[in-house]
């Protein structure tokens, strides 16, 4: 799982006006579609909030949750193996614990799992603009 920063405006003027993702970037190499039962089903979950898609039969291509701000991709690599990429747009980070946890599960028609990953992420702020501009950029590692 990889974490990516992001940017909160404050109002202050003469800062650099920079879009940053702030999020979550979990990617899954997912086995050959050709191995599995068709359809697969994706649950992407932030805590306790999940949403669900379905992958498409192509090999490649893009994932639409219901929950806006949960965007995917899917494209084949080596051997056809198909690399799964979810981006969860994080904007909402609590300063009091600023951890989150994601969890990803992709099963098949037939009930067997065919890719999984959890963790753990904490949240670091900073000021890629200098102190007191107004823009705060946040990341994350891996727990």
């Amino acid at each position: 799982m990889a974490l990516l920063a992001g940017a909160l405006w404050s109002g202050c003027t003469g800062c650099n006006a920079a879009y940053y993702f702030s999020g979550a970037v979990l990617t899954l190499h997912l086995p050959p579609a050709s191995d599995v039962a068709s359809p697969e089903t994706v649950v992407a979950c932030r805590s306790s909030t999940c949403t669900t898609a379905t992958l498409p039969a192509a090999p490649s291509g893009q994932i639409e949750f219901s929950i806006p701000g949960v965007h995917a991709s899917i494209t084949l690599d080596a051997g056809n193996v198909r690399v799964l990429r979810i981006e969860w747009t994080v904007t909402d980070i609590p300063a009091t614990s600023p951890t989150d946890a994601f969890d990803v599960t992709v099963m098949d028609a037939d009930g067997n799992a065919t890719g999984a990953l959890s963790g753990t992420v904490t949240y670091a702020g900073s000021m890629p603009n200098g102190p007191g501009c107004g823009l705060t950029l946040y990341g994350a590692l891996s727990d």
